[in-house]
Formats: structure tokens, C-alpha cells, sequence
């Protein structure tokens, strides 16, 4: 038996998404799950949020057919020039927490963790995301769960670790 515990990687929830236009598998994917996916008819310069991908780790073990992936990123927030046919996901839809969970790339249902499409460390993202500062904060959080090793668990449970936050963050070898 074999215990995993989960940390949320808390988001605030964007207005949309906006994805590369060079990616339309992506929009494809979210198609498929019943999420509306629209396109630029205009070319349009934008304040986003972008993710560079600080880490980069391939799972050898395989699950459901094929071979994981778990990155951790950065966000930044920079204007970003979106071409017209660049895909834009809007969260004020009824599919939006699916968007939401898929997009967010530490998800463990997201497709990068599913190889949808790939990464690697250093890059940024063909994924952004458009903020919108008057949504009040308790309605638009976003939590990514990720598993949290058993040792930071227990390096917790002794008092080695003071802030069931800090799990993760903090060395959690004893």
C-alpha cells in the first residue's frame, strides 16, 4: 500500500486562453471534450500570461500506453502579438473547468502530461493565458493537484517541514 498525498498549485482562473494558431491539435483535442474553441479573425496585440517550463521530466514507466511527462513552470505576464487564427478558449463557457484542467500544464489530466504536445525545459509555452483583473478572487481559482512525495509527507507529519506549504518547495530529504 502505497500512500500519495496531493498539493494544489493554486491559479488565478483567466478571462481565456490563447493558443499558438501553429498548434491546432490542441483545439482539436479540446474539441473533442465539448469545449468551445474560437478563432481570431484579427491580428491583435494582448497583456498575457505565458509559461516557460523551468523543469522537465519523462516518466519510464508506462501508463495507459504511453510515457508521462511532469513539468514546472514559471508565469510571466508580457504583451504577446496573436495572429488572426490563433485559437482563443473563453472560461465563460459550460466546458470552461475542462479547458482549464487540460491547458494548465503541471495538470495531471493536461496535455502535455499526455503528450498531446510537447515540451521541453527552457521553452515557453503555446499556451497563454488572458487575465481579468474584475473577477472577484474566490470565484476564479484554478488547483492543479500534484502528488506530493510520502518522505515530504512524513518529513511533515515529524515537524521537519513547519508549513504543509512549503511541501515541495522545501528539500524534503531527512
Amino acid at each position: 500500500f502505497r500512500r500519495v498525498l496531493f498539493r494544489s498549485l493554486v491559479r488565478k482562473r483567466p478571462e481565456a486562453y490563447y493558443i499558438s494558431a501553429l498548434q491546432p491539435e490542441i483545439a482539436r483535442k479540446l474539441q473533442e471534450l465539448g469545449v468551445k474553441v474560437e478563432t481570431l479573425t484579427v491580428p491583435m496585440t494582448l497583456n498575457v500570461e505565458t509559461y516557460t517550463v523551468d523543469s522537465y521530466k519523462e516518466e519510464y514507466s508506462l501508463f495507459e500506453k504511453f510515457y508521462p511527462v511532469k513539468v514546472k513552470t514559471t508565469v510571466n505576464t508580457k504583451q504577446v502579438f496573436f495572429p488572426a487564427g490563433t485559437f482563443v478558449v473563453p472560461m465563460n463557457q459550460k466546458n470552461g473547468n475542462v479547458a482549464a484542467s487540460v491547458l494548465e500544464p503541471e495538470a495531471a489530466n493536461g496535455f502535455i502530461n499526455y503528450r498531446i504536445y510537447e515540451t521541453k525545459q527552457g521553452e515557453e509555452l503555446p499556451v497563454y493565458r488572458k487575465m481579468n483583473a474584475h473577477i472577484p478572487q474566490e470565484l476564479d481559482i484554478v488547483e492543479v493537484h500534484q502528488p506530493v512525495p510520502v518522505a515530504c509527507d512524513n518529513a511533515f507529519a515529524r515537524g521537519k517541514i513547519d508549513d504543509p506549504l512549503q511541501i515541495g518547495r522545501a528539500s524534503c530529504r531527512e
